[in-house]
């Protein structure tokens, strides 16, 4: 299930993949949980979230 919300230039999307599994994106950032998954952080450590800061051309560009 995906829920998206725009007001002017804030745009902010959550989509429920799963009981406990979910991915949070807005404007400036996008946060995933997955208790399936793991994901490789630039450390080289493995977690099961990720959260990855947009660049401020990235997030001009997805707002267009």
């Amino acid at each position: 299930m995906e829920i998206a919300f725009s007001i002017r230039r804030f745009k902010l999307k959550i989509e429920i993949l799963g009981f406990l599994d979910f991915a949070f994106e807005t404007n400036s950032f996008e946060f995933a949980f997955d208790r399936r998954h793991w994901f490789e952080h630039p450390d080289g450590k493995m977690r099961r979230w990720d959260f990855v800061r947009k660049t401020r051309r990235a997030a001009e560009t997805a707002a267009v």
